[in-house]
């Protein structure tokens, strides 16, 4: 048996809500980062999912009581300004049975999608081959 293994990173974007953002990435283990000239601007991305961050639940001490799993581009979706876009891009492979390609155009108002291998087949489709296969 394998395990799927993702990998995702984000464009840098604003938010209305720093400490928010912060303490959504603390909690799912998110890498934040910081734009080198451009104040106020983050980027996200971590070995993992970005529509299955596995999350601490916390009692109201602050003590660990378990885990849950959150999308992370609903999350942050709540936390975009107006005018604001954040674009994740994620890969991700189950040993090479299958390999996926998969980006999020998110605004605080909209989420777009898009799967690489629908894209692929559609093209393919276009160029005269009705059916191909990706994975096993």
């Amino acid at each position: 048996m394998a395990n799927y293994m993702a990998t995702y990173r984000s464009s840098y974007f604003s938010v209305t809500d720093e400490a928010a953002l912060r303490e959504l990435a603390n909690r799912g283990c998110v890498s934040v980062f910081e734009h080198d000239t451009e104040p106020g601007l983050f980027a996200l991305g971590d070995y993992n999912s970005v529509t299955e961050i596995e999350m601490e639940l916390l009692d109201e001490e602050g003590n660990f009581i378990g885990h849950e799993y959150i999308s992370l581009v609903e999350e942050i979706q709540k936390l975009l300004p107006d005018g604001e876009v954040a674009v994740f891009i994620e890969g991700g492979h189950e040993k090479l049975r299958y390999v996926v390609g998969e980006c999020w155009v998110v605004t605080n108002q909209e989420c777009r999608f898009l799967d690489l291998a629908t894209w692929a087949r559609e093209q393919a489709k276009e160029l005269g081959k009705e059916h191909i296969q990706l994975d096993y």
